[in-house]
């Protein structure tokens, strides 16, 4: 059995076999790159990047209406 603390400092236990199951998801094959900071949403290219692949794809036609969003709402006021 592992036991380990999880978030809100709570304890979990499980067998071996399964905590290592669980914990080799988070484990990259090797050669791939985690791409948490990388791509066309990175800070860097949401400007610039990401705009002109937005450009190059193409439009929704008139059977394909694009979907509309609504407004977030603040958290702060209710």
């Amino acid at each position: 059995m592992v036991t380990f603390v999880t978030r809100g400092d709570r304890r979990a236990q499980l067998p071996a076999s399964a905590f290592l199951r669980r914990f080799l998801l988070h484990v990259l094959p090797p050669g791939f790159t985690r791409i948490r900071h990388y791509g066309l949403l990175a800070p860097s290219n949401a400007g610039t990047k990401l705009h002109v692949a937005r450009t190059q794809l193409p439009q929704p036609t008139a059977s394909c209406p694009a979907k509309r969003r609504e407004p977030r709402r603040s958290r702060l006021c209710p």
